[in-house]
């Protein structure tokens, strides 16, 4: 059978590239005979004025004082496994060997720690009380846990800098940009309103490998539905389209916020 989760590390590495050129300027300095002019007084950055009033419209988890949460994570196996296989194709026995690896994966506990301040999210994996039966099962939740745990990092890497204000920066200086390595990104969110601002609720991604074509570039649509903790927003669900291949989603439950300081 195939194995979903190869399909779900799709996403591991994307990097939000945003660029905002710095503004520049020319000032000529006076002859050295002419009297400097008095000090004018400091005006402000007209740049950085904009950027504040339009980071103002979005809401922003740092504004807020959210810096994390932890939460347990439900994919849905069932429908991973339907999607990524092709069930129209299947043979019986393949449906019972993939009922069997569902009920293992969902005995499975998955627990997301999501840091917005810094390094620090991870995912702890801690297998049930439904053992694997053979070196088959026993491979198959290892990719699974490997691939859970890069496919949710990789959410977390581009939806962070969307929810606590850093893809707007506070100057015309701009923002230090991190680039894949020969890739093209582009992501085109939504938002939806809230009291506090607009907040993102999916992207589609497309993203063109190295070499790639632009036919052969990976379309990637995500959606995101929120829960309120504590006052705070977090995801509640998670739906990743990577088109071509399979769709996964994730529910989150058991949420706790701002964890303290390990």
């Amino acid at each position: 059978m195939s194995r979903p989760g190869f399909a779900m590390s799709i996403v591991t590495g994307i990097a939000l590239v945003v660029s905002l050129l710095p503004a520049t300027g020319h000032c000529q300095t006076p002859p050295a005979t002419t009297a400097p002019p008095p000090a004018a007084a400091a005006q402000p950055d007209p740049n950085a004025a904009f950027l504040a009033k339009a980071s103002s419209l979005y809401y922003s988890t740092t504004k807020q004082g959210l810096t994390g949460f932890d939460c347990t994570v439900h994919p849905d196996w069932a429908n991973i496994f339907k999607t990524v296989e092709k069930k129209s194709t299947a043979t019986p026995t393949d449906q019972a060997a993939d009922e069997k690896n569902i009920a293992l994966l969902n005995s499975v506990k998955i627990t997301l720690h999501a840091r917005l301040t810094g390094p620090g999210s991870g995912l702890d994996w801690t297998p049930g009380t439904m053992a694997p039966q053979d070196a088959d099962s026993v491979e198959m939740l290892d990719h699974e846990h490997e691939a859970t745990g890069k496919t949710l990092q990789g959410f977390l890497q581009f939806w962070i800098p969307f929810v606590n204000g850093s893809v707007i920066p506070e100057t015309s200086a701009g923002i230090d940009v991190e680039k894949m390595q020969g890739a093209k990104i582009a992501f085109n969110p939504t938002y939806k309103p809230t009291p506090n601002g607009l907040l993102v609720s999916g992207f589609a991604a497309r993203i063109q490998p190295p070499g790639a074509t632009l036919e052969q570039q990976q379309k990637i649509d995500v959606g995101v539905e929120y829960q309120t903790v504590s006052g705070f927003l977090i995801p509640r669900t998670l739906t990743m389209a990577v088109v071509g291949t399979g769709t996964f989603s994730f529910k989150f439950d058991g949420c706790t916020v701002n964890p303290p300081a390990q």
